[in-house]
């Protein structure tokens, strides 16, 4: 086989895998966007129970200056806490998603309103796709950003 001809099925094999690959990829994070969306309208509604049940059972949550929150009733408790403490009109908005086998991870911004003062807030989501195929939030961590972070 010549060399042309080797490196016309190398190219063919790579698009054969590689392209079907970057599908899936795109339909996770459409399906993640999806999913913030989803999440967004159920805390501004008020709707915990619909946010935490987003959450796999045994999630974990790492909010800003606080303890690990463990398990679904517990995250669902810290954000009636955060809603109590004024935390309104939250939008989630993805960046990237990278997706290894049953993991996939999000990195994104959010922008909030406590108390009436605007936020703005980086997030990393650890999503676990579930025996049924949904994709649940699995480890959630993020932070407000600095004024004048982009």
């Amino acid at each position: 086989m010549t060399a042309m001809r080797a490196r016309c099925w190398l190219t063919a094999a790579v698009l054969t895998f590689a392209l079907p690959l970057a599908a899936v990829a795109q339909d996770v994070q459409a399906e993640i966007v999806k999913n913030n969306e989803r999440f967004a309208a159920a805390y501004n509604q008020g709707n915990l129970g619909a946010v935490a049940a987003m959450y796999t059972e045994d999630a974990i949550a790492f909010p800003p200056g606080g303890d690990l929150v463990k398990g679904r009733a517990a995250i669902e408790a810290m954000w009636k806490d955060a809603r109590a403490a004024g935390l309104t009109d939250l939008a989630l908005q993805t960046l990237s998603v990278e997706r290894d086998g049953s993991l996939a991870v999000e990195v994104g911004t959010a922008t909030a309103k406590m108390k009436g003062a605007s936020q703005r807030i980086k997030y990393v989501v650890t999503w676990k796709r579930q025996s049924d195929g949904a994709w649940k939030l699995h480890r959630d961590i993020w932070n407000e950003m600095p004024a004048g972070a982009r």
